[in-house]
């Protein structure tokens, strides 16, 4: 059964049932508001297109995504399907991770690995697993493992089916908060802030002869001795424009003080992104 997983699509297959008994009721947020949902081991895209019906961004990662991209084109959601090996990839910042019985093909090293990413990349994750072990899975899916496993997590929810089980966890580390919060942290004390603001509208409205070097903010970059992270600075307004999304937290130590981020701050601030993940960290 475990075979045909790619191909369950049916709203009353096993899948949907697994959906709505163990996953959705997990789901820490009442509405995506463009939020970024990852499914590690998609099969066949059942969960990101029902996170995208609740208006999440979402990517699904398989060894095996053919079905996933059929199922795309014959009805298109949106979702960014990535082929290939879980253990390989640099799994992006999101405000939720799935990982559903990856025990299938996860061994426990690879495991570790990877809910050791997720501490500095994942709000919250929702793992799926099943009660009794088989011979076919690689790694031990008991809810006494996971809840080892993710001891630097905290623990949120559990929901307990006869086969399966599923729970959710928080990240002590990555935490969404309002950018408006954070821009007071920031805002006008930033001497470079009315240089930068001024820049990131000239790259939005910029044609083809734009040049940044002649831009007053470039002399700024100049006088703190950063003129190499102008084009770094142009790349970023234009991706996040494009995508709405950071790749990599703010810092912020204590909740007061922002250790590294001011910039997307800014710019979230000014492209009007609501909220923002932020990784607490802490000196000495």
């Amino acid at each position: 059964m475990f075979e045909n997983r790619y191909q369950d699509k049916s709203e009353t297959g096993p899948t949907s049932k697994r959906w709505k008994t163990f996953i959705e009721p997990l789901i820490p947020y009442t509405q995506g508001n463009g939020r970024k949902f990852v499914d590690l081991g998609c099969s066949e895209g059942f969960y990101c297109r029902k996170m995208i019906e609740k208006g999440f961004k979402t990517v699904g990662m398989d060894l095996n995504v053919k079905y996933a991209k059929e199922w795309e084109e014959e009805d298109p959601k949106g979702i960014k399907l990535i082929e290939g090996d879980i253990n390989q990839w640099d799994v992006p910042l999101c405000h939720i991770a799935c990982l559903a019985l990856v025990h299938y093909w996860q061994k426990s090293e690879d495991l570790d690995k990877l809910i050791e990413l997720l501490r500095f990349r994942a709000g919250f994750v929702i793992v799926m697993g099943r009660h009794k072990p088989s011979s076919t899975h690689k790694s031990d899916c008991r809810k006494e493992e996971v809840l080892r496993l993710f001891k630097n997590f905290k623990f949120v929810k559990i929901i307990e089916g006869e086969k399966h089980y599923s729970i959710l966890f928080r990240n002590r580390k990555i935490i969404e908060r309002p950018t408006r919060k954070l821009f007071h942290l920031v805002g006008n004390s930033r001497s470079f802030y009315p240089r930068f603001r001024q820049f990131i509208y000239a790259v939005l409205s910029s044609k083809e002869d734009f040049n940044p070097y002649k831009h007053r903010y470039y002399k700024v970059l100049k006088a703190k001795v950063m003129r190499h992270k102008l084009l770094d600075h142009v790349k970023l307004i234009e991706d996040v424009n494009k995508n709405r999304e950071f790749k990599t937290p703010i810092k912020v130590c204590h909740r007061k003080k922002i250790v590294d981020g001011c910039h997307r701050i800014i710019l979230a601030h000014e492209l009007k992104i609501e909220t923002l993940l932020c990784e607490e960290v802490s000196f000495g």
